[in-house]
C-alpha cells in the first residue's frame, strides 16, 4: 500500500487569484508574505458534490481516525466527494505521511503552521467540490455521514452560503456553535462569563434558521459564496476567522444558517480545555483583528486597552511561571502593536508563537 498522495493542482481548475502582501520580520523571525484569496471565475472540470477539508496541527492520531471513518463512505468511493488534509507545521515522522493510499483522499504537508484560514484557502485552491465542508480533527462521524451530507447540502436553499452543523458531545449534549456579531460591551462582559458562553451560544431550535455566524469546527460553505467573498481573511491566524467570514457572506447577500439536522460529534471543544497563555495570545490577536475590521476606531482602541490590562493582571497571577510570563509579555506587546496601528507586527507575534507551540497551540 502506498502513501496518501500530496495534493496537486487539478488541470483546468481556475484557482483563486492570490495577491501577496509585504513580508514582515521581528527579531530573527521572518513571516512569509501572506496570500489573500480573490474571486475565482469558475471551474472547467466536472465539479464534485463535496470537498471535505481537515486542517491538522499535531493531532495526527485524531486526523487519521477521522480520515478512516470518512473513507468508508459510498460517496467517496463513487467519486462524488473528496477529502483534503492540510498538515500545518508538518514534522519528520508525522503519522499522516505514512497513511495508506485511499481513493479520493489527498494530503498536503506544509512546513510552516500557516494558521487555520490560510490552510483552508490552500485546500480550496486545490479542491473541486460545489461545497466545502470544514471538519476539525477531533470530530467523529459515521460511515454514512458523507452520503447524508451530500443529500442534505444538495437540498439547501440556493442563497444559503454558509451552513453550521449541530455539534453534540460524546454524551449527546449540544455544544455552543452559533452567535451574533460581537460588539465591545459583549466582549468585555464576556470576560466575566463562563468560558462556554463567552463567544458563542447553543442553538435550541430544531429547524434551519438564520444566525449571525457559525463555528468553523463544522461549517459547510458553498463554493460560489467562498469564491465571491475571497475565502478566509489571512489577517486572522486562529479564531474569529469564522465570525469574519460569516459576516462578509451576509454582507454579500448570502444566508448564514444553522441547521441541526446534520450533526457531528465534537470531542474536545475549546471551552472544556485549559487555555495556556500561548493560546490566549492567538485568541486575542484574532479578537483585536476582528475589532479593527468591524468596529469603530474608538471601540477597537478600547478593546486594545482592555487586553493590555488583562495581560498585566495575568502576569501578576502567573509571576512564578517564567514561560507563562514571557507569553503574557508578548500579549502586552501585541496589544500595544494594535494601539500603534502595527497590525502586521501583531500578526507576526502570533505567527511566531504558533511556530514554537505544541499541542497547546492547535486548531480547536
Amino acid at each position: 500500500m502506498g502513501r496518501i498522495p500530496t495534493i496537486q493542482p487539478a488541470t483546468g481548475v481556475a484557482p483563486f487569484r492570490l495577491h501577496a502582501q509585504p513580508s514582515a520580520s521581528i527579531g530573527s523571525y521572518r513571516l512569509p508574505a501572506v496570500e489573500r484569496a480573490g474571486t475565482a471565475p469558475g471551474l472547467s472540470l466536472p465539479v464534485l458534490a463535496l470537498s471535505v477539508v481537515i486542517v491538522n496541527y499535531r493531532s495526527d492520531g485524531e486526523t487519521r481516525r477521522l480520515v478512516q471513518s470518512l473513507s468508508r463512505s459510498e460517496s467517496l468511493r463513487r467519486g462524488q466527494a473528496e477529502v483534503l488534509v492540510i498538515d500545518n507545521g508538518a514534522r519528520a515522522g508525522s503519522e499522516l505521511g505514512s497513511m495508506p493510499t485511499i481513493d479520493g483522499v489527498s494530503l498536503r504537508q506544509l512546513h510552516d503552521n500557516v494558521g487555520f484560514g490560510q490552510a483552508v484557502n490552500h485546500a480550496a485552491f486545490h479542491s473541486r467540490g460545489e461545497w466545502l465542508l470544514l471538519l476539525n480533527p477531533d470530530v467523529e462521524v459515521t460511515a454514512v455521514f458523507l452520503d447524508h451530507a451530500i443529500t442534505f447540502l444538495g437540498q439547501a436553499d440556493s442563497r444559503d452560503g454558509v451552513i453550521g452543523l449541530r455539534l453534540p458531545d460524546a454524551d449527546g449534549k449540544t455544544q455552543p456553535s452559533v452567535g451574533t456579531p460581537p460588539a465591545l460591551m459583549d466582549v468585555v462582559l464576556g470576560f466575566l462569563r463562563p468560558r462556554g458562553r463567552r463567544r458563542c451560544n447553543v442553538s435550541s431550535r430544531r429547524c434551519r434558521h438564520e444566525v449571525g455566524w457559525v463555528s468553523g469546527c463544522g461549517m459547510a460553505i458553498r463554493r460560489a459564496c467562498f469564491n465571491q467573498i475571497g475565502g478566509f481573511d489571512p489577517d486572522y491566524f486562529l479564531y474569529y476567522e469564522d465570525v469574519d467570514l460569516s459576516q462578509r457572506a451576509r454582507s454579500a447577500g448570502w444566508n448564514v444558517v444553522h441547521d441541526p439536522r446534520l450533526a457531528i460529534c465534537h470531542h474536545h471543544p475549546l471551552h472544556t480545555r485549559p487555555v495556556p497563555p500561548r493560546l490566549r495570545l492567538l485568541t486575542r490577536q484574532a479578537l483585536l483583528t476582528y475589532a479593527r475590521k468591524h468596529w469603530s476606531a474608538t471601540a477597537a482602541t478600547c478593546l486594545a486597552l482592555v487586553v493590555t490590562l488583562e495581560a498585566w493582571v495575568r502576569r501578576l497571577v502567573a509571576w512564578r511561571n517564567p514561560a507563562d510570563q514571557q507569553a503574557l509579555v508578548e500579549l502586552s506587546r501585541l496589544a500595544w502593536d494594535g494601539l500603534q496601528g502595527q497590525h502586521r507586527r501583531a500578526f507576526l507575534r502570533a505567527w511566531r508563537i504558533a511556530q514554537e507551540g505544541g499541542r497547546d497551540v492547535r486548531v480547536p
